[in-house]
C-alpha cells in the first residue's frame, strides 16, 4: 500500500525566503501605493495649474497641453524605471 504524501505546509518554506503567496502579496502592496501616487500626482498637477498658468502666462487653451506633456513625462519615466529594473534583474546584480 501506498504511503500518502504529505502537501507542504507554511513550515516547509525554509528552501525559499517568502512564499510565492507572501510575494503576490507584496506586489500588490506595490502597485496600489505606485496608482495611488500617480493620482495624487496628478491631483497636485491640476491644484497646481491655476497659479503656474497666472506665472507663466500662457492661455486657457495650452493648459491641456501642460497636463498631457506631464502625464506623457511621468510615463516615460515609469518606463525607463520598469526597463532599468529589468536589466538589473536580467544582470542578477539584484541579490
Amino acid at each position: 500500500m501506498a504511503q500518502p504524501v504529505a502537501s507542504p505546509g507554511p513550515r516547509d518554506t525554509q528552501d525559499h525566503p517568502t512564499a510565492p503567496a507572501d510575494r503576490r502579496w507584496l506586489v500588490l502592496a506595490v502597485v496600489a501605493v505606485a496608482q495611488l501616487m500617480v493620482v495624487l500626482d496628478s491631483t497636485i498637477v491640476n491644484i497646481a495649474l491655476p497659479s503656474a498658468q497666472q506665472a507663466l502666462g500662457f492661455p486657457n487653451s495650452d493648459r491641456q497641453w501642460v497636463v498631457t506633456a506631464y502625464a506623457l513625462d511621468s510615463a516615460a519615466c515609469c518606463w525607463w524605471a520598469a526597463g532599468s529594473a529589468t536589466c538589473t534583474a536580467a544582470s542578477g546584480s539584484s541579490s
